[in-house]
């Protein structure tokens, strides 16, 4: 009883989640203290560039239209900075990443650039104090998500200790953690508070729909959409709030009569948010409206909603299992707090069907499945209620034993993604598997760890087949090529698969392979070479070269294969060279010349 009345004292006074919150937070700092990416230059990187880009572009160049890096004067401060952008037709230039997240992080761009000039730093918007306070706005961020959503599971009678339950096992036992540490400056941190401070907002409009209600509530939808556009489905949420059946959706559609004035505020307000997108694009290319991600798209007919869930590769439940107990929750979720069950469906549905219908499912590299992080904010709902319910004599240790399990397994494998065992796109099921059953990944293994990877390819996904099929296109065959000793050190022979662009979007691999002897017996080869080169003739631009050197072998064919990765886009116009070059004024014999390209 002694015990009981300590637990209930406790309660009433929220010392267990205060307790989580302050666990939480300081485990958020300490881990990327530990790490301190800011002093490596690893915070504004990949997508970070273009979600960030509108800082410096508005504050330190004053110039959306990026004009400045065309400027030889201002080349010098400049130096250091990252501009990733795409360009109109007309040369108009644009971030493809929306602003919404630059927008959030304003006060602590401003503080940054104003510690940079006090301590005399080049203050460009690109050095380790801006990188610092990048990741304190992820920090801020998180500690007032945890703050709101104990308010809100407070609100639906969730009892203290499962509240503090359902805090850690968020924050530190999914890879919300990583994407609030290692990669703070990614939006899903943002978006996820958005997302709590919505359901939060809900729930005050409908207990008093006023004005200022109504505008606050109209701001947080406008600020999601352009975090990230696909959080608009958010909007269902506190259209469909208090709705459970018939009668109810009636009584819903009184009141958007009666308050309609505070409706087209929130409606209003939203489009105001949205129109800042609008003018970004406007004063950068002249363009009111821009699709920034060019020929990318969805596959609506195909959505990998099974790959997107419980995939090894990216599997939303698979790294962060702990929310697989949400799922029975919603039956507690229509038993204590109908009146969310259907609004949270209605959201997380169509959300899950449309980002997992987008072409590459698995979002590039990343730790999980990042793009669903922010509907974690409502899966919490659930996964309070099915804690609170175990909090009896006889289950209460369940969830203690799920919330150790969570924190334990993601601590594991976050660890494991920083120092890059797990994979960022090429995990399976055998890899997976190693790597929770084993803390390291030992010397003796590590040949076999990494023939486990299975490696995507982003071009089949875009081209609307399945991942794991690669497609191999046969550039040149030839069954058998003779060069004589005449050429020396010029290329002896050479074939030409004509114009090869490579597009940037994807990794490819060239494979060149086949058979060579030179004439007469006894003679060796080590100083023959096969030469792969990517030269476009009308600049003059060799952009590649790489070569097969010969073995001393003596009358016999000697087999050669060449992988070539070839990661970037070359010009346009650029032509494939593979040929021989034979210094040794030997006849020299080719068959079975074969050039595939394989497209990632």
């Amino acid at each position: 009883m002694a015990l009981k009345d300590a637990v209930n004292y406790l309660s009433e006074r929220r010392f267990f989640s205060r307790i989580s919150i302050f666990l939480a937070i300081t485990s958020i700092v300490t881990f990327s203290h530990n790490y301190a990416y800011w002093n490596k230059d690893k915070v504004v990187q990949n997508d970070v560039i273009s979600y960030y880009g509108y800082l410096p572009g508005i504050f330190i160049y004053k110039d959306l239209s990026m004009g400045f890096l065309n400027d030889p004067n201002a080349r010098p401060s400049i130096a250091g900075s990252k501009f990733w952008y795409l360009e109109t037709p007309e040369g108009g230039r644009y971030f493809k990443m929306p602003i919404g997240e630059s927008i959030m992080m304003t006060p602590f761009f401003l503080m940054a650039h104003a510690t940079s000039i006090t301590m005399g730093l080049p203050s460009n918007g690109y050095n380790y104090v801006y990188d610092y306070f990048v990741v304190v706005s992820a920090w801020f961020y998180a500690f007032l998500a945890m703050l709101i959503l104990s308010k809100i599971l407070r609100h639906f009678g969730v009892r203290d200790f499962a509240i503090g339950l359902t805090i850690l096992c968020l924050f530190l036992g999914t890879n919300l953690f990583y994407y609030s540490t290692l990669e703070a400056g990614m939006s899903h941190i943002y978006g996820f508070f958005l997302f709590v401070l919505g359901i939060h907002q809900t729930i005050k409009w409908h207990q008093q729909p006023s004005r200022w209600h109504s505008i606050a509530l109209g701001l947080i939808i406008g600020m999601m959409i352009i975090v990230r556009p696909t959080n608009l489905f958010f909007a269902l949420f506190p259209l469909f709030y208090n709705v459970a059946s018939i009668q109810t959706l009636k009584d819903k559609w009184k009141l958007f009569f009666t308050e309609w004035k505070n409706v087209m505020v929130v409606c209003v307000c939203a489009a105001a948010v949205v129109f800042i997108q609008l003018f970004a694009w406007k004063a950068g290319t002249g363009h009111w409206f821009i699709y920034s991600y060019g020929e990318q798209g969805f596959h609506f007919d195909r959505p990998e909603i099974w790959k997107g869930l419980f995939s090894y590769r990216k599997g939303w439940f698979l790294y962060s299992p702990v929310l697989l107990l949400a799922i029975p929750g919603f039956y507690l979720l229509w038993k204590r707090a109908r009146n969310v069950f259907l609004p949270s469906l209605f959201v997380i549905v169509p959300t899950i069907y449309v980002i997992l219908s987008w072409w590459c499912w698995w979002y590039g590299g990343s730790f999980g499945m990042r793009a669903l992080i922010e509907l974690s904010a409502i899966m919490a709902i659930p996964l309070a209620l099915l804690f609170d319910a175990m909090l009896t004599a006889y289950t209460f240790w369940i969830p203690i034993v799920f919330a150790y399990g969570s924190l334990d397994l993601n601590d594991h494998f976050t660890e494991k993604y920083a120092i890059g065992q797990v994979h960022p796109d090429s995990m399976s099921k055998e890899a997976y598997w190693y790597l929770v059953t084993h803390k390291h990944v030992h010397t003796d293994d590590q040949d076999r760890f990494w023939t486990f990877m299975d490696r995507p390819s982003a071009y089949s996904a875009f081209m609307g087949k399945d991942e794991r099929e690669i497609t191999k296109v046969k550039l040149h065959h030839n069954a058998e090529i003779f060069a004589d000793s005449s050429f020396g050190y010029e290329p002896a022979l050479y074939t030409t698969t004509g114009n090869q662009y490579f597009r940037e979007e994807f990794a490819t691999v060239l494979n060149v392979s086949g058979g060579y002897n030179s004439e007469g017996a006894d003679q060796d080869t080590s100083d023959v070479s096969i030469v792969v080169s990517f030269l476009n003739v009308d600049k003059g631009k060799e952009y590649l070269r790489t070569e097969h050197k010969g073995e001393n072998m003596h009358g016999n064919w000697n087999y050669f294969e060449m992988q070539v990765p070839i990661e970037y886009g070359s010009d346009k116009g650029t032509e494939l060279r593979v040929y021989l070059s034979n210094p040794g004024k030997k006849n020299v014999h080719i068959k079975n010349l074969l050039i595939v390209k394989s497209i990632y």
